[in-house]
């Protein structure tokens, strides 16, 4: 790998000099009908003519670097990195180095862009998102912390904000006063504090929760992407607390989730025309403040082992012993996330399906199985249903009929109506993940899932 990453960069440096010591410009025609100059930016704001090959090459440079010992894969996106490279590769060609020699200055650029990659994973900056929410419409709650997310109402999060200085007493007051009684505030003198007021302002008024993520050691697009998850994760395990995820969360969404509030919908019926409206959201979710306490104080096992893989999801190194055990448990997660929020039934059972397959570790139907009666201490033919199907049944419903089929194309009954089995597939697929992350938060010894089956066979 690291001879590769020298060979692409002696040929930019044998690329530049050509092009430098050319009389021609770069030939623009393959650029498209209105060709832009090529530049790259380097040290005191000099600028660099190049062509579209040495392009390519510090666009190949970039992904061959983004992979590797290091795992740069874990700290930011390719298309992030492959910027940061071109940025590297300016300063570099705008450095002192002695660009004649082409094999000794690939050489010399290579020793530093292995030391600019170890800078860049060992770097310790700290990023946090704020993601506004709506959760609850009657209640206030106190600030609840899930490894590094952060729960707590939007008053509390300004009033944290200002602490930390973030936030100036003017723009305080100002917000405090039109999410309290609505008060329309005079306006503000174009400045950098009025901006963020009204930023503060634009993202949060309609929503009365606050869902802050703090991480570390990740590159801005990836820290974003990172922490929308781990937002959204929130969201999902909250839900898990009620028999029906998929409705909660019709109660439970962040600002900028791109959900619809409703379907609209006209039916026409000879000369008659109908409006047909579907609810998909609604604003928060009532709740009194006996059942609010328990919702936290009576589920500490599944918050304690949410909290071990939301620290596992924010860490850009993720090397641990239960490092198997949190990789299955995330994508369940996410999985199950995809089931409940999706609008088209057998899409929302094919997710659900894969949300089992990676509790089970990838072990098709027959491992579900075994998962169920390990987490759950059901038997496989015992009837669950009042039709009288058992677990192996809907198992084979769930996971050959519609998942299966669906994805290899050989399904007859794609178009047909599967709401009866969302509804069975939600209970059991909620039941076996509420059970896993609960094991996972109180088996301190369990580095997988089947650790998990093991300890309660015991």
């Amino acid at each position: 790998m690291a001879n590769r990453n020298v060979e692409i960069i002696q040929e930019i440096i044998s690329e530049l000099n050509a092009l430098q010591n050319s009389k021609d410009p770069p030939d623009t025609r393959q650029d498209g009908p209105i060709p832009f100059p090529r530049l790259l930016f380097g040290k005191n704001n000099a600028q660099i003519l190049v062509n579209k090959r040495i392009d390519h090459l510090i666009h190949d440079l970039g992904r061959e670097t983004y992979n590797g010992e290091l795992k740069i894969d874990h700290i930011a996106t390719l298309q992030e990195w492959r910027r940061t490279i071109r940025s590297f590769i300016g300063d570099e060609l705008t450095s002192d180095i002695d660009f004649t020699n082409e094999e000794v200055a690939a050489e010399t650029v290579s020793k530093n862009l292995q030391d600019y990659k170890q800078k860049e994973v060992l770097a310790s900056n700290k990023t946090e998102w704020a993601f506004p929410a709506t959760i609850f419409c009657n209640v206030t709650l106190e600030p609840f912390r899930v490894g590094p997310v952060l729960i707590e109402m939007r008053e509390d999060w300004l009033t944290r904000k200002f602490k930390e200085g973030a936030v100036s007493k003017t723009t305080k007051r100002r917000l405090e006063n039109k999410w309290s009684n609505g008060k329309v505030n005079r306006p503000r003198n174009a400045t950098n504090d009025s901006l963020f007021e009204r930023e503060i302002d634009r993202a949060a008024k309609d929503h009365k929760f606050m869902i802050t993520v703090g991480l570390e050691c990740l590159l801005p697009d990836a820290a974003q992407k990172r922490a929308e998850t781990l937002a959204n994760l929130t969201l999902v395990a909250l839900a898990c607390i009620w028999e029906n995820p998929s409705d909660a969360l019709k109660f439970f969404y962040l600002a900028d989730d791109g959900s619809n509030w409703s379907i609209n919908r006209l039916k026409i019926d000879g000369s008659y025309i109908f409006s047909r409206n579907e609810r998909l959201r609604f604003p928060g979710k009532h709740i009194n403040e006996d059942d609010l306490c328990a919702v936290f104080s009576d589920n500490k096992e599944h918050w304690q082992g949410i909290t071990h893989i939301f620290d596992f999801l924010a860490t850009s190194r993720p090397e641990t012993a239960k490092k198997a055990l949190y990789d299955s448990l995330s994508q369940a997660i996410i999985f199950f996330q995809r089931a409940c929020i999706e609008t088209s039934d057998l899409m929302s059972v094919m997710n659900f399906a894969m949300t089992l397959d990676a509790l089970a570790q990838g072990g098709k139907s027959k491992g579900i199985v075994t998962m169920i009666e390990s987490l759950t201490g059901w038997r496989c033919d015992q009837v669950i249903t009042r039709s009288g199907q058992t677990i192996k049944d809907i198992v084979k419903r769930i996971y050959s009929d519609a998942r299966s089929r669906t994805v290899h194309g050989t399904s007859e009954r794609y178009h047909l109506d599967w709401q009866e089995l969302r509804e069975i597939a939600t209970y059991i697929t909620r039941l076996c993940l509420t059970q896993a992350i609960g094991r996972a938060g109180e088996l301190k010894h369990a580095a997988c899932m089947s650790d998990l089956f093991y300890e309660q066979q015991e």
